[in-house]
């Protein structure tokens, strides 16, 4: 049985402002893993700018599978990985240990993280009991956070 969670997750609209960094529980207490983890999210916004990552194609492998993601680096034993969902402007940058059990963007693993975390922002932002725009940046902090912790508390399971 495989699986695996992500050391951080950001959320970016689509004028390039952070909606949320959200640096799971784990990890989340050390300060300088905070800004570390910022600062990776920070770095990620260069690789959506840059014409070598092709945004605008959907990358395929040599399987019938195709994905939205790519892989922007590795450093310090984490492997950042984005995806940009153009419709809606919104970029979602995910941290991963380095040494997790993963090929690359098309590892199904990578891709299960990514869509659960697309489902959560699309049912918070789609919640008709509260307007993104209307909260201050704790309450929103507050309600994707508490839904990564709950989803990813448990691991990813293929099997």
């Amino acid at each position: 049985m495989q699986d695996i969670n992500p050391l951080f997750i950001t959320l970016i609209d689509e004028a390039n402002k952070p909606i949320l960094v959200h640096v799971m529980s784990d990890e989340a207490k050390d300060v300088n893993k905070f800004l570390q983890f910022n600062t990776y999210s920070n770095i990620s916004l260069d690789f959506f700018e840059s014409d070598l990552f092709q945004w605008t194609k959907i990358s395929k492998n040599s399987k019938k599978n195709s994905s939205p993601i790519r892989m922007l680096f590795e450093v310090e034993n984490v492997t950042v990985f984005g995806m940009w969902m153009k419709p809606i402007g919104l970029k979602i940058i995910l941290g991963f240990n380095a040494f997790d059990k993963f090929e690359n963007e098309y590892d199904p693993l990578i891709i299960t993280v990514f869509d659960k975390v697309k489902k959560i922002y699309l049912r918070v932002k789609s919640n008709p009991f509260f307007n993104l725009d209307e909260l201050n940046s704790d309450e929103i902090a507050s309600k994707f956070g508490d839904k990564f912790e709950h989803e990813f508390a448990t691991s990813v399971d293929l099997d």
